[in-house]
């Protein structure tokens, strides 16, 4: 088998996955001063249910099932502990670095690899974001990536005419686009995107038009098909999703957190350094811009990112909001790459130079700053107390549904009740199903039981010292909850 790369660029690659296999020791290290916040509670709780009650629950919830199988299975293969829920994510993030190596080297240049996968390990939100979040968004990135490489593949060989190369990557293209769908809704909207930016380049080019568009038509056709189990399911969560939503319309203002998004950093005058390094390679891109494949591909990013804003701003604006800021993760490589390869235009060693080393700033700051959050969260002194002090005989009394799913994935050992005046709403109408819980209706219900009881929220004051019981107020970290008992 003919090697594709030279002795220079396997240097080069091998420099990247040492910086890569560290990176991710990095962040397996973090991972172990977890705490979990409330979305993540929900992966937890759901990852333990036997797959068909997973699948089943994930289709009443307005997310497609793919991550939470993948974390279902690392669970099953390495047993429940922190490691197997942050797996899935670290290694996705791991994947995303390694395939961006490999293509920029295969297809730009070994610097070119170096500066992109650099950047990769250092972008802010990421960084934090993405592996570090027990959320699909690290799948997601990975796939909606992958996918855009495998576009400018696809038009690299139709370009040289090589027409079975290009058909073997079309149909990686639809398979990696149908993976990006079944992770997550807004993922499978940059996938049809990023298949209407290829419909335009075939269009675009001269000849053989009428032949690429019944090749595409066929690979759309491809995608439905490989999509059609999940699409009744899709109908129905959209059909369920309407005006007592939780998300918040968009607005003007709403742009902000989405900017904020790019420049997660801090502190401050680190910030607007990465600022102004977006906006000079965004300047050196466009005062460099050629009508040629690689720029056009890179152009193409851009007119994705429009495409699904324009689909989430519009359907929001419509229907029902239905967009968050956080959706644009899965776009947040793509809306680098024009940007880095701006810089990789650039002869001038000392400008690369200090662009590596503000990335390298960048990393270290952002990996200082996620393993002082996750050491000093306020959940952690809640956790580790409970944990030193409680015993399985005692049990929790919740007011509020995201205390009773963080605490149910923290101590699912322990018996926990909720009051039936907790939230409500469309977002929590499955979770009796999801968590192992009993409804009261008032705290005369509970059990007549010597142990302890625990809650986390000020409203339990009143009610038990009526009854009689003792309220010992609870410090723990930054985190305050009660403890009770006769």
């Amino acid at each position: 088998m003919r090697t594709m790369f030279s002795t220079k660029t396997k240097k080069y690659l091998l420099v990247q996955f040492l910086l890569i296999g560290m990176v991710l020791a990095s962040l397996f290290l973090i991972a172990t001063k977890c705490y979990i916040w409330f979305d993540e509670s929900f992966t937890i709780n759901l990852v333990r249910k036997k797959v068909p009650d997973l699948i089943r629950l994930t289709a009443m919830d307005v997310h497609p099932p793919l991550y939470y199988l993948a974390v279902r299975l690392c669970v099953v293969l390495f047993g429940e502990n922190i490691f197997s829920f942050y797996l899935t994510s670290i290694l996705c993030y791991g994947a995303l670095l390694v395939a961006t190596s490999l293509f920029f080297c295969r297809y730009f240049s070994p610097e070119a690899s170096f500066l992109v996968t650099a950047a990769f390990c250092a972008i802010p939100s990421m960084l934090m974001m993405g592996p570090l979040q027990l959320r699909m968004y690290s799948m997601a990135m990975l796939f909606v990536t992958v996918s855009f490489y495998l576009a400018y593949i696809v038009l690299y060989h139709l370009s040289s005419m090589n027409y079975g190369r290009s058909g073997r990557y079309l149909f990686l293209l639809a398979l990696s686009n149908v993976l990006a769908a079944y992770t997550h809704y807004f993922a499978g909207v940059a996938a049809a995107a990023i298949s209407f930016f290829l419909l335009i380049v075939f269009l675009w080019k001269k000849g053989r038009r009428k032949k690429m568009f019944l090749t595409w038509c066929l690979y759309c056709g491809g995608m439905i098909v490989l999509y059609l189990p999940w699409l009744p399911v899709l109908f129905r969560q959209m059909s369920a999703i309407n005006g007592d939503y939780w998300i918040a319309p968009f607005t003007l203002d709403s742009l902000s957190s989405y900017w904020n998004l790019l420049f997660n950093m801090q502190p401050k005058a680190l910030r607007l350094l990465l600022i102004a390094f977006y906006l000079i390679g965004l300047f050196l891109f466009f005062l460099r811009f050629k009508r040629d494949g690689k720029n056009i591909w890179m152009l193409g990013c851009y007119v994705v990112i429009l495409l699904w804003f324009a689909f989430g701003i519009g359907y929001s604006c419509i229907r029902t909001p239905i967009l968050i800021d956080r959706y644009l993760l899965t776009l947040l490589p793509l809306a680098w790459l024009p940007v880095l390869f701006g810089y990789t235009r650039l002869s001038s060693k000392p400008v690369l130079g200090a662009a590596l080393l503000l990335l390298t700033v960048c990393f270290v700051y952002n990996y200082k700053a996620s393993y002082q959050e996750r050491a000093t969260y306020s959940q952690k002194g809640l956790r580790d107390y409970i944990a030193a002090n409680a015993s399985e005989k005692d049990i929790f009394l919740h007011f509020y549904i995201q205390d009773l799913s963080i605490c149910e994935a923290y101590f699912p050992e322990m018996e926990h009740y909720v009051m039936d005046y907790a939230d409500d709403g469309q977002a929590f109408r499955y979770w009796p199903l999801l968590v192992d819980c009993h409804e009261l209706s008032s705290a005369d219900e509970l059990p007549d039981t010597d142990a302890n009881i625990w809650c986390l929220n000020d409203s339990c004051i009143p009610i038990f010292e009526e009854m009689g019981y003792q309220v010992d107020y609870v410090k723990a970290g930054a985190q305050t909850f009660f403890q009770i008992h006769k």
